[in-house]
């Protein structure tokens, strides 16, 4: 049997309304408009580029499940583009954009398969030789909590099977589990290869037998999905799969700079020294960012006697500053905002000494940050009367270890604001 090569993309969220930065800035509110358009239209191109031979796509084309004409137009053009190349498309929908949602009276191109809600085989022939089938299914409503993957089955003369499908594998995605499924569920389906979509985070959780693959969304859409997203190519020689290779089509990336990633400026004392520091970080992410804009989120951290300045007016200024000098550069930079994390110079094991209120206070604190399990005891105790209650966030659940651990050091962060006197500063 010939090998064959397809590219293998989901999420587009067409029309993403990334909320809250557009309004921040004209030039960015435009880009981030085209963002999604931009991804999708470099999706196209790879296609036509490498002359695959068909494309999937696993759902939420749209992102809302009303989807708008401009976005329905740009998805039927771009598939149009590849008909006409003679490149098919096989398309689910996913919960942002299921089937019961409105939709424009568009007539799709041939060589297209949108499926329906229930599990169907469509074939890939080249030369009158059936080369692979594609089965796929789409998500009927918004909300699906059957599992769909579990219905999926190999046609019997199938060379090479492809599960087509928006779902949830497993219970630590990160996402709302619409349409869940288990890896032995997919195991047992008999299908080679898994082309999944609904998580934005790509990650192949299998190679082989069967490949099960999330390509992430193809462009990101805020700042908890850093880093390049894109599609996947994959290339199959007979049965096997000889490659997978993922593929970069975003116009736009996401950074957060936090914990071990934030800006230590503990030995700068002046306010151009962190400006000047600021811009290097700026200067690294831009070469990272391999050509495209960039928008950050920046935390400081360290102990620097500037910390009272920096809560108090330097940080809006650094921003604006920032903005200015990089966000209208090619590519551009754009700071969302610069997170404070810094502290007063204070040796802390000194202090703990000082036999005082502060000192009792320190030495509690590094207990808690030592002992796990008094830490989660304690702040159990404390916060017991909430979780649970209407004054509890209901998605926050109990508090981790790590969270925990977060919390002790912002307690003890606070207590040194607080009551650390002027002399001490």
């Amino acid at each position: 049997m010939n090998g064959f090569q397809f590219i293998h993309a989901a999420d587009l969220h067409l029309g993403s309304p990334f909320k809250g930065l557009r309004s921040l800035d004209k030039t960015l509110g435009r880009l981030l408009a085209e963002a999604t358009f931009s991804a999708w239209d470099n999706i196209v191109r790879e296609c036509l580029s490498r002359n695959v031979d068909f494309l999937l796509v696993a759902g939420d084309v749209f992102d809302e499940a009303n989807r708008g004409l401009r976005a329905q137009l740009a998805f039927r053009d771009g598939l149009s583009r590849l008909a006409e190349a003679g490149i098919p498309s096989f398309v689910v929908h996913g919960n942002h954009d299921p089937l019961s949602g409105w939709s424009a009276s568009l007539e799709w191109p041939g060589r297209v398969k949108i499926f329906g809600s229930e599990p169907e085989a469509a074939s890939f022939s080249r030369e009158g030789e059936t080369l692979a089938h594609i089965v796929g299914a789409s998500h009927p409503r918004s909300v699906v909590r059957e599992n769909i993957a579990a219905k999926f089955k190999r046609p019997m003369d199938s060379p090479f099977c492809i599960g087509l499908v928006h779902a949830n594998v497993g219970t630590n995605t990160g996402h709302e589990p619409y349409a869940p499924c288990t890896m032995e569920d997919l195991e047992k389906s008999g299908m080679d290869y898994w082309a999944l979509g609904h998580v934005h985070t790509r990650a192949v959780l299998r190679e082989k037998n069967p490949a099960v693959v999330y390509p992430g969304n193809s462009q990101g859409l805020h700042i908890n999905e850093p880093g390049a997203h894109g599609v996947y190519l994959v290339s199959v020689s007979g049965s096997d799969i000889e490659k997978l290779e993922f593929i970069p089509t975003d116009l736009v990336r996401w950074r957060n700079l936090k914990d071990a990633d934030s800006v230590d400026i503990s030995n700068l004392d002046t306010y151009d020294a962190v400006l000047e520091k600021l811009g290097e970080v700026v200067e690294d992410l831009l070469k990272e960012g391999e050509g495209r804009g960039m928008i950050a989120r920046i935390a400081l951290s360290g102990r620097t006697s500037l910390h009272r300045d920096i809560a108090s007016e330097y940080i809006e200024e650094w921003v604006r500053g920032l903005r200015d000098e990089y966000g209208s550069s090619e590519p551009f930079f754009w700071v969302d905002r610069i997170v404070d994390n810094t502290r007063f110079p204070v040796d802390l094991d000194q202090r703990r000494e000082a036999g005082d209120f502060i000192g009792d206070l320190l030495k509690l604190t590094l207990e808690m940050k030592t002992d796990a399990e008094k830490r989660t005891l304690l702040i159990g105790e404390c916060t017991g009367d909430l979780y649970g209650s209407s004054l509890w966030p209901r998605e926050i659940g109990p508090l981790d270890a790590d969270q925990s651990l977060s919390l002790v050091q912002g307690v003890e962060n606070l207590l040194l604001d607080e009551l650390l006197p002027e002399d001490e500063i």
